[in-house]
């Protein structure tokens, strides 16, 4: 489901949740435990949908990219650090059994995530605006677009539109009947219902108007959430669900464990349906009103997606701690700042100098109190902790060859909460040099050593040593920056490959229009650890990471400040199209790098 078609709403006058809300609706049990924001992470507060895969995380589509979430922070996929993608604007997900994420674009088609690997299908789409994606148990791939439902089977893809019988071409909603029967909503009236390769639109006098969600109970009943109320469909018989009002107006649904029905309105926030009573879920003091994706997660939670006020907790209000297991995931393996394919047992060559592990806890309840552990067996026995918002890495140099697993676990979780291994792990082997026999090795070093002392000798007698400058000592002591990196482990190899993509990443993608741009977000965006790109910064390009963002930034401004038809444009203006975020932070980096406010300048160079 999408909500970026939404009917147009201005003239619909938005007062707090409890004026729309009938006297015979009441508060319903479920409270709001947690909101996270952009302030909180969020890379967009407008969320489109939700789901959990087995591993635990909690994913998001934003207009922003994709996002995973672990409880405790937030990871971005998007244009920038992700080559598949072509557009950041996404609007639905789909979870296939094999844990595969598919997820729809508004404009770049389809793509999905396997065994943490990016993909696209190859097969050309009748609209590559994706609003909805469904698996059905013949294993064939259902996708309603803005023209048409595409169905991928067999590396074929057959289109249906309102030629084959559908009510609307836009397809919001997709659901499979106990029965095995495909069912769609989209913008037209009805529900339609695939029979012989052809949609019939099960209709009636009282039908649903604009099908936004559609989804399957435990009881095999489908429910329809429409612009004009709520419906089911059990064994072709098409309802209206009594209890709610027709005036209103559904953009997704949820069946949780208890069998209550969760609603989100188009307006009117979140809705409970529970033994056929309509009750309000109240958020909190900031009214919600439009709630196109919910969810329950394995540990009981319940969150909402809303358009532009976040991501949204709800728990039960006698609900005890969390009864489903925690998951501990080792989510990145670097060797010497390039990330390690494959699984665990992978062999490393001798001359790995680097190997640095990134993993998490996923868990959505008391996060401050969890305390992870850490060791690499094979080179240390006892266990490192960390707790709170300590880094979750873990680096190691100059490894010796031989085998090595890696291994992380909770310190202080109940046995019980935790899953079967209770730990996670990740191993791996350092092969061996070649070593000659110890006589070969003492003549080879002998010879060796002559070689260079003939060769000094040699070159001693046609070059003499050149006088040292007066105010140069030969035990001048290093420079800041030879001091900082002097353990470095990065390679000039590696710092000069690294430093080729981030040049292509600034001038050619231009990523510093990006006005959350920071040292960390490009350091994830080429797959290197932040202190060496702060380290490449520093020794190749000679500026810091900030400076360095703000040259890009800087250099538009003042093509734009002396641009003619530019001239109508604000300063404020200008600051936000170059990547600043406020009109002070832009005045400070301008004075710095011109020693003028950005006004004086235009006045000057005019």
């Amino acid at each position: 489901m999408c909500f970026f078609k939404l009917r147009c709403l201005s003239a619909r006058i938005l007062l707090p949740i409890a004026l729309f809300v009938p006297l015979a609706l009441s508060a319903a049990d479920p409270y709001l435990s947690g909101r996270w924001k952009i302030e909180q992470g969020l890379a967009n507060n407008t969320i489109t949908a939700l789901l959990q895969n087995r591993q635990g995380y909690l994913w998001l589509a934003t207009p922003s990219g994709l996002l995973r979430f672990d409880g405790r922070q937030f990871r971005c996929f998007n244009r920038w650090n992700t080559p598949v993608m072509s557009v950041d604007r996404l609007t639905c997900l789909w979870l296939d059994n094999d844990d595969t994420v598919w997820i729809g674009s508004d404009g770049g088609g389809l793509y999905y995530i396997r065994q943490n690997l990016w993909g696209t299908v190859p097969q050309k789409l009748s609209n590559p605006h994706i609003q909805t994606i469904l698996r059905d148990r013949r294993g064939a791939l259902w996708i309603g677009t803005q023209y048409g439902l595409n169905c991928l089977r067999n590396d074929r893809c057959e289109t249906f539109t309102m030629s084959q019988g559908l009510p609307g071409n836009l397809v919001y909603a997709l659901a499979e009947a106990e029965d095995g029967t495909l069912l769609a909503g989209s913008d037209g009236s009805g529900l339609a219902a695939l029979r012989d390769g052809k949609f019939v639109v099960e209709n009636r006098v009282d039908a649903p108007e604009g099908i936004r969600a559609l989804r399957r109970g435990h009881d095999g009943t489908v429910r329809i959430a429409a612009e004009n109320g709520l419906f089911t469909w059990h064994r072709r018989v098409l309802s209206r669900v009594a209890a709610v009002p027709r005036q209103k107006s559904f953009l997704a649904l949820l069946e949780d464990r208890a069998g209550r029905w969760w609603l989100g309105s188009e307006g009117e926030g979140i809705f409970l349906l529970e033994n056929n009573r309509l009750l309000s879920v109240a958020a909190d003091s900031q009214p919600v009103y439009y709630v196109p994706s919910l969810l329950e997660d394995h540990e009981g939670n319940f969150w909402a997606g809303t358009i532009s006020q976040g991501l949204l907790q709800f728990r039960e209000k006698s609900d005890a701690a969390a009864t489903q297991p925690l998951s501990l995931q080792i989510e990145t393996v670097l060797a010497d700042n390039r990330p390690i394919s494959g699984q665990s047992g992978v062999v490393l060559p001798r001359s790995t100098r680097l190997l640095e592990f990134y993993f998490t806890a996923v868990a959505f309840r008391q996060i401050q109190q969890l305390r992870l552990q850490y060791r690499l067996q094979g080179w240390e026995s006892s266990w490192h902790t960390i707790s709170g918002q300590a880094p979750r890495n873990a680096m190691y140099s100059n490894l010796q060859p031989g085998s090595y697993t890696f291994q992380i676990r909770f310190e202080n979780v109940d046995r019980r909460h935790l899953e079967k291994d209770a730990i996670a792990t990740f191993s791996f082997r350092i092969g061996a040099s070649f070593f000659p026999p110890p006589l070969a090795v003492l003549l080879f070093t002998a010879a060796g050593a002559l070689s260079v002392f003939l060769l000094w000798r040699r070159r001693r007698r046609i070059h003499p040593p050149a006088p040292v400058s007066g105010n140069v000592s030969a035990g001048e002591p290093l420079g800041e920056n030879q001091k900082k990196y002097a353990t470095s482990a990065l390679t000039d190899a590696v710092a000069c490959e690294v430093e080729q993509r981030l040049l292509a990443l600034m001038e050619k993608e231009e990523a510093w229009l990006d006005p959350d741009l920071t040292l960390k977000k490009l350091a994830e965006m080429l797959h290197i650890h932040p202190n060496y790109l702060s380290q490449i910064m520093n020794e190749r390009l000679g500026r810091s990471a900030r400076d360095f963002i703000n040259t890009y930034r800087i250099a538009a401004a003042e093509r734009m400040l002396l641009d003619p038809k530019q001239k109508k444009k604000t300063i404020l203006e200008i600051a936000f199209e170059t990547g600043f975020y406020s009109k002070s932070v832009f005045n400070s980096a301008f004075k710095k790098f011109n020693d003028q406010s950005p006004q004086e300048y235009r006045g000057k160079k005019s």
